[in-house]
Formats: structure tokens, sequence, C-alpha cells
């Protein structure tokens, strides 16, 4: 959404994925209609994502990082609650059920059992510990669902092939 004004336009509401037309104010608040036809009422809000695991949010335990756009999770804060058991002082080596993972953030890919699985965005060394994207989390069993609008991130479980 735009505000014009006698001599700019400046952007005022941006959310990634949300398409509106016939934007409008009712009794001082500002709504819009997307083009399947459900109505959103914006509110201010912060630039903090809330962060959950199923349904319990746990966002003051996880450390989130915008690195180029892109949100990085720090891996230890989320291992415990994920079912990973990390290697005692190497933050960079897990185990999940009887396998080995191993974070390799200088050929940037993930050794799962010794099966080399590349990654498309970078693992992040930030004072010593992993910051991982949402693309990492497939490999221990879990997705991430980001939901815009709400500015919340949902880890829920996902039965695969390495269980």
């Amino acid at each position: 959404m735009f505000e014009l004004q006698s001599a700019s336009v400046s952007e005022k509401w941006r959310i990634p994925g949300i398409f509106g037309n016939q934007a409008f104010s009712f009794e001082g608040a500002l709504y819009f209609r997307d083009p399947s036809g459900i109505y959103y009422k914006l509110v201010e809000g912060s630039n903090r994502w809330r962060i959950f695991l199923q349904n319990q949010e746990i966002t003051e335990s996880v450390e989130v990082l915008n690195h180029e756009g892109e949100l990085f999770y720090r891996l230890p804060d989320l291992a415990e609650s994920l079912g990973l058991i990390v290697h005692k002082g190497k933050s960079w080596y897990y185990v999940l059920g009887s396998h080995e993972v191993v974070l390799d953030p200088e050929h940037n890919c993930i050794r799962y059992d010794n099966v080399v699985i590349p990654m498309t965005n970078s693992i992040l060394d930030m004072g010593g510990l992993p910051y991982v994207s949402a693309e990492v989390f497939p490999v221990f069993g879990w997705r991430v669902e980001l939901d815009f609008s709400r500015q919340h991130v949902i880890f829920r479980q996902n039965w695969g092939w390495w269980l």
C-alpha cells in the first residue's frame, strides 16, 4: 500500500505473498481485499517474528537473524525441542535417532551419516554457533512454515524417509 503525497509516493505496507486491491478506511482503520475476496485489517506491527514449535510459542528461547532478507535460526537453541542431541561441546555435530548429522559451513553442506547434502543458503557461523535457514530443517524431520501476514514462523514435524 502506498501513500500519495503532494510531491512523492511513499510505501506504507508490504506483506510478501499478499496482494490486495480496493484498499479503504473504515472507523479509522485501514482494510484491503485480496483477489480471492478475503478482507484484511492492516495494523501496525513490529519487524519481530514470533516462533512456534507446533502450537507452542518459543520466541523467547530462539535467536533469529535476518541475513540478506532470509531468516536464519540459531540451531543449538532449537536442537533439544526438535529431538536432536548435541555432541558435547560441538555445536556443529548432532545425533538424530541413530544418525549423525554434521553441519559443514566451509563446504555449505550437511553430512547425514556421511551422505553429503548441499545447501542453497549458507550455513552461518556467528560467534562459533551455527545459524541455519529453513531449508536445513527437513533433514531433521521438520518443515518450516512462514505466515507473512502475522509474522509467524511455525515448525511442524514432517514425516519422511529419514525416520
